[in-house]
């Protein structure tokens, strides 16, 4: 219901990303800090809540954002009272069509636009069949032979 131009909000931002840059932090907290990060979270996004020590984290977060190792992700706000959301997702081009990697299912019948796509090729795009990876299925084991199948009230 709003604009659709987010704005960063004064809030303290509580995820943050790690970058590829190289720099020496100076304190202990931030070291142990940012190693921990590194660690857990390779290159991925993390909330501060998920890191061991709350209280020298948030300490260590800002030399590690003053010298740019890792990037806050802001709050983004709207106008009072209203509503934005933001579906991102990770597809990847196959050979026999796209396949969404990572991301919440959307069905994009539940929500309505002001906006439209301009473009014939991204149309296009955008409407082919989108596959999941559903990851890999278990396989069931091998039923047994003989007796050891028989439930053990039938042997009684």
């Amino acid at each position: 219901t709003g604009t659709g131009k987010a704005k960063a909000d004064p809030a303290r931002p509580t995820v943050f990303k790690k970058n590829e840059t190289v720099y020496h932090l100076k304190m202990k907290a931030s070291r142990k800090f940012y190693s921990e990060v590194s660690s857990k979270f390779q290159e991925y996004p993390f909330n501060i809540r998920a890191v061991e020590d709350i209280k020298s984290a948030r300490y260590a977060v800002t030399e590690c954002a003053q010298h740019n190792v890792i990037t806050p992700m802001p709050v983004l706000i709207e106008r009072e009272n209203e509503f934005v959301a933001e579906f991102r997702f990770t597809a990847i081009l196959m050979p026999n069509g796209l396949m969404k990697i990572t991301g919440l299912p959307f069905d994009p019948s539940l929500y309505k636009s002001d906006f439209k796509t301009k473009d014939a090729d991204v149309k296009e795009l955008l409407s082919q069949p989108m596959k999941s990876s559903g990851g890999k299925k278990k396989k069931k084991p091998a039923a047994a032979t003989g007796d050891q199948a028989k439930p053990a009230a039938a042997k009684a």
